[in-house]
């Protein structure tokens, strides 16, 4: 399981995600090999997003965009 309820919402384990992730590989670059786009990420509302996420976002996406709404 990569998160748990907590207070009634669920709350991803970010590092637990990093970590299966990274367990796979060269995914990005298994793409290219096949022909794939370039991952590419939007995120909306990107204030409400734990540091964690942006971590995991940086070896998964060759590209980031982000809005966020002021603090």
């Amino acid at each position: 399981m990569v998160g748990e309820y907590w207070d009634g919402t669920f709350q991803v384990s970010w590092i637990e995600v990093r970590r299966r992730y990274s367990s796979c590989g060269d995914v990005a670059g298994a793409h290219a090999a096949h022909g794939a786009t370039t991952p590419r990420l939007a995120v909306d509302d990107g204030q409400d997003l734990s540091p964690g996420f942006y971590r995991l976002v940086r070896i998964a996406a060759a590209s980031v965009t982000v809005f966020a709404d002021e603090c």
